[in-house]
């Protein structure tokens, strides 16, 4: 096809006004179209010295040209995790739990139904074995070149080993054996109605529904009027649970209820804070029909497999196998409980916002909006699944609103403190089922303790937390587990060093170094399979993508809580060097080596998040990439900031070096998050600031003189105008408050 001339249509045109708009370069417009630079087209081809001749600032320049390799990145590349023949959107699907027979659609059409809630299970009956097909799948997934694929072809791959399979060798290997412990199955059974616990539970049904009943007949609720009358698209049972716990309910409302949350049940609170978080989504995006609907298996299952090796590859909350099941029971087989919808869609969602580039942004707004609806229905789900899915909703939140987040960790906290301190835990759970949920409640316990350090908050663990339960035996996962246990231990050692006392210098400084050692001791035993040789030492092909992803966030989630207790030695440190406190030479000296370690791990960190940004493995709302990069950029600035006050100037370029490659991730996790914004903003500033004293002629000047910003802040004021001219005294109010700036955000916690 021959080149065409540059479109200089009105439609070009704005599409050129929109991207520099959105890049907050409209300054440059003029300068772009007055040299020939008319549409975004002809910006992407673009050169260093164009930028050059234009005047481009250099902050600008890179900013610019990050947006165009992005755009180019995108329409070149397909996305590792969701296929582009999949639908954009969700119109046109059947609709989630309600008629599909005016859709057109493969799914088989079911009567709509009013939503019931559902007794608790019981945990004492013994467990119905899996059926032959499952089983099946199960021994397939075991195979390594099968269980590298997609859930969508395994499942085809399944699908189409078990037709396959001779009729004798399913019949004597799968349904046989199946049969079998079937009837063994129903021969606990019967021993165990024989019990005490199987009465106790069959009263428990008949009153639970006794008492369903009679809300039934006390509401009358009309499932179709309440549908025609609820604006916003909410269903049914969102509008039941929005009566409940809307702003009339203050006994739900934080913000309208004169108790305390510490005295307030946390499943409510939990629930209330769902219900706000429904509300703002709905008011997002109204009369929004895709809201109201099951997404396409396929388009779930690359969500899920998303969330698996991403999040779910560092934090223990569910396995392949779970989310097999929970695909299985809810696409092909009863449709699921709400608990099962609400335990997929929390994975999906994850995935999706997390862990996956979406080729429509109205996919994990999906996903997420069916993970709340199903959260806020009104269902009997067990305590420890609602600890899971606050835990799962709060990183979700970590991206956009961190106060909202840490309202859902602490009813995750409060709900797994009352499971482990229950006196009836070891009879109402197996020993496999307490380990299983004491491993989710140590995730819990991980994202309290990281969170709180890299938002500048205290975290709330305490010391009971960390010895609620003690495993007898060791809980191994062969495939998972390794790097769910090596998080687990990150997240105890955080609790820990929030736990220590805070005193004097005397005390905290030995504290800090004893940690510091238990830190870089934890990091010297990884196992050889997650150490960071392992992605320069082997062969490329030998490692896939998502093994390469999950090892450097690893080391991340291990950076970030390596520098970030160390915030308030550092801000020490800074008091001593501005002349606004006195240290002992001996102190002095540790939080200067401390200072040093914590600038190596930032710089650290900004080596692994810039082979994690070349190799397109970032993610909007990755929470770890994102809280990494703030913390690790801000002890960068910091370091820079004091190097440039005691001009030692051989550093500070170094650091900002790292720094920006830092803030390259802030701003590429901008465009969809707006905690990303926010620090990217503060951060930029002072970055700039920095930058722009290091290079300015005062400061060229003050270095010729060898004079330095330390020399003048020990120097009474009224000497500064013969020590200093004009531009240098100006330089030196500018590098003594951007020091002080960024003191002050070592400080403050986030409340974005």
């Amino acid at each position: 096809m021959e080149e065409e001339a540059p479109d200089k249509s009105p439609s070009a045109s704005a599409d050129l006004d929109s991207m520099l708009a959105r890049l907050e370069l409209e300054q440059y417009e003029q300068t772009l179209v007055d040299n020939g630079f008319d549409t975004w087209d002809t910006v992407m081809r673009i050169t260093e010295t164009d930028l050059d001749e234009m005047n481009f600032k250099l902050g600008h320049r890179r900013k610019l040209q990050r947006a165009i390799h992005e755009h180019q990145r995108t329409a070149s590349k397909t996305t590792h995790c969701l296929v582009t023949n999949l639908p954009n959107s969700f119109a046109g699907l059947p609709v989630l739990g309600g008629p599909a027979h005016h859709m057109q659609s493969t799914t088989p059409t079911r009567a709509k139904r009013a939503y019931r809630r559902h007794p608790r299970p019981d945990h004492n009956a013994p467990q119905k074995p899996k059926t032959a097909y499952i089983a099946f799948t199960e021994h397939v997934r075991k195979d390594p070149e099968v269980n590298r694929l997609s859930f969508a072809e395994i499942a085809k791959e399944v699908g189409k080993r078990w037709s396959n399979l001779p009729y004798e060798e399913r019949i004597n290997a799968w349904e046989k054996p199946t049969a079998e412990r079937m009837n063994e199955y129903e021969a606990e059974l019967e021993q165990y109605k024989m019990t005490q616990k199987y009465r106790s539970y069959q009263i428990y049904l008949k009153e639970f529904k006794q008492k369903q009943q009679k809300q039934d007949a006390a509401k009358a609720f009309d499932i179709k009027g309440a549908l025609t009358s609820q604006p916003l698209g909410l269903q049914a049972e969102d509008a039941h649970f929005t009566r409940q716990t809307g702003s009339d309910s203050p006994s739900l409302s934080l913000s309208n209820s004169n108790t305390p949350m510490e005295e307030q049940n946390p499943v409510e609170i939990g629930i209330a804070e769902t219900s706000k978080i429904l509300q703002t989504l709905s008011n997002s995006f109204p009369q929004n029909p895709r809201f109201e609907t099951l997404p396409p298996e396929d388009m779930t299952c690359l969500a899920v497999e998303s969330f698996l090796h991403g999040t779910g590859s560092l934090l223990s909350l569910w396995t392949h196998d779970e989310a097999n099941d929970l695909i299985e029971s809810i696409y092909r087989s009863s449709g699921g409980t709400a608990n099962d919808k609400s335990d997929l869609f929390a994975m999906a969602a994850l995935g999706s916002y997390c862990d996956s580039e979406a080729i429509s942004s109205s996919i994990p707004e999906n996903f997420l909006h069916l993970f709340v609806r199903t959260l806020v229905a009104p269902s009997e789900v067990a305590d420890e699944s609602r600890m899971r899915l606050f835990a799962c909703l709060a990183i979700l939140r970590f991206t956009d609103d961190v106060d909202s987040a840490r309202i859902l960790i602490w009813c995750a906290l409060e709900i797994g403190r009352s499971l482990f301190t229950s006196p009836t835990l070891e009879g109402d759970m197996s020993g496999d089922k307490v380990r299983y949920w004491w491993n989710a409640f140590r995730t819990v316990i991980f994202l309290e303790s990281w969170f709180a350090y890299n938002t500048g908050h205290s975290s709330r663990v305490s010391e009971q937390d960390l010895n609620l339960y003690h495993t007898s035996t060791v809980y191994e996962k062969p495939t998972e587990g390794d790097l769910h246990q090596r998080v687990v231990e990150l997240g105890q050692l955080a609790a820990r060093i929030a736990l220590d006392p805070r005193g004097d210098d005397s005390e905290t400084l030995p504290q800090a170094q004893t940690r510091l050692k238990t830190l870089l001791q934890w990091h010297d035993t990884l196992p050889p399979e997650v150490q960071m040789s392992r992605l320069t030492l082997a062969e490329p092909n030998s490692i896939t993508w998502y093994t390469r992803r999950s090892i450097l966030q690893l080391h991340m989630l291990f950076l970030g809580l390596f520098s970030e207790p160390y915030r308030t030695c550092l801000m020490d440190l800074g008091k001593y060097r501005l002349g606004e406190t006195s240290r002992k030479a001996h102190d002095v000296e540790i939080m200067t080596n401390i200072e040093n370690q914590c600038v190596s791990s930032a710089r650290q960190s900004a080596r692994i998040l810039s082979l994690l940004q070349s190799d397109n493995l970032i993610r909007s709302h990755c929470w770890v990439a994102l809280y990494t990069s703030f913390t690790g950029c801000s002890i960068l600035l910091f370091s820079a900031s004091q190097k440039l006050f005691l001009s030692h100037e051989g550093g500070i370029s170094q650091d900002l070096i790292y720094a920006s490659s830092q803030l390259n991730v802030l701003s590429l996790c901008s465009y969809g998050s707006r905690t990303a914004r926010a620090l990217y903003t503060t951060l930029h500033g002072i970055f700039s600031d920095i930058r722009e004293i290091l290079y300015s002629p005062a400061y060229q000047a003050m270095k010729e003189k060898q004079l330095h910003f330390k020399d003048a802040a020990f120097t009474p004021e009224a000497f500064h105008d013969e020590m200093l001219d004009e531009g240098e005294g100006e330089v030196f109010k500018d590098a003594l408050e951007v020091a002080k700036r960024v003191l002050d955000l070592l400080q403050e916690s986030m409340h974005v």
